[in-house]
């Protein structure tokens, strides 16, 4: 099975300077190295405006991992202990079918999986491969 991840590597309420959020990427590959096969990472930094029009950046690492070594509960329970050890409210995972769902925490704050928010691995791919279906 594979999936796909966004995580955050801001954390609220913690410094979030380059050099952090690199630490924190370093951390997040080695773990899903760790625990699956065959994982592809990529970083993506985002600008939106905030609340006040202040221009705010958002540190993502995306992942493409090979989950087919372990059953769901397992898969879950690893990336909701990585959204623990990376300060997250939780990760969104894709599947391939473009169902997803949220994991950590705080999943439930942020109410349900929306596609239109999630970063593909491979930008335009799966949007190409939904409007071809």
């Amino acid at each position: 099975m594979i999936i796909e991840l966004n995580i955050g590597l801001n954390i609220n309420g913690r410094r979030n300077s380059l050099a952090d959020c690199s630490e924190r990427a370093v951390q997040a590959i080695a773990y899903l190295n760790q625990r699956f096969n065959k994982a592809s990472t990529r970083r993506e930094i985002s600008e939106y405006e905030g609340p006040y029009g202040e221009l705010r950046l958002e540190d993502s690492l995306i992942a493409r991992v090979d989950a087919s070594n372990g059953n769901r509960d397992y898969v879950m329970g690893a990336i909701y202990q990585l959204a623990l050890d990376l300060e997250q409210e939780c990760i969104a995972v894709k599947f391939y079918d473009d169902t997803g769902i949220l994991v950590g925490p705080s999943a439930g704050k942020w109410g349900a999986f929306d596609i239109n928010y999630f970063k593909d691995y491979e930008p335009g791919y799966a949007a190409a491969r939904r409007a071809a279906a």
